[in-house]
């Protein structure tokens, strides 16, 4: 893999090159604006394998996150049988999933 950087003038002169080098030859190429990257092209592959690390990441932090709540609910409810206390960390958890897929930190496979 070879990184390349073009300022955003050079990278719109050879727009059509730059597409063909990042599909056929795996490259990525960085684009700068005023001597800072701003952007990079790289190829859907590998837009794919990070949109995949992303889904892989957000799932540990949430399974993360379930682990925490469930021990802090265990800890709290001494009082409990282990039933009641299994309910109600199976509620807490199903309102923490829900929470997450509503603010978009959690996606589902088939999604």
């Amino acid at each position: 893999m070879t990184v390349r950087t073009l300022s955003t003038t050079e990278a719109k002169n050879q727009f059509s090159a730059v597409i063909n080098a990042v599909a056929d030859d795996d490259e990525t190429v960085v684009v700068q604006q005023h001597g800072r990257p701003k952007a990079a092209i790289i190829s859907t592959e590998k837009l794919d394998q990070y949109e995949n690390a992303l889904r892989l990441q957000r799932r540990r932090e949430a399974l993360d996150q379930l682990r925490a709540l469930q021990k802090e609910v265990s800890a709290q409810n001494r009082d409990l049988t282990e039933e009641q206390a299994m309910e109600l960390a199976t509620r807490f958890v199903r309102e923490v999933v829900k929470e997450m897929y509503d603010e978009g930190k959690l996606r589902y496979a088939d999604e």
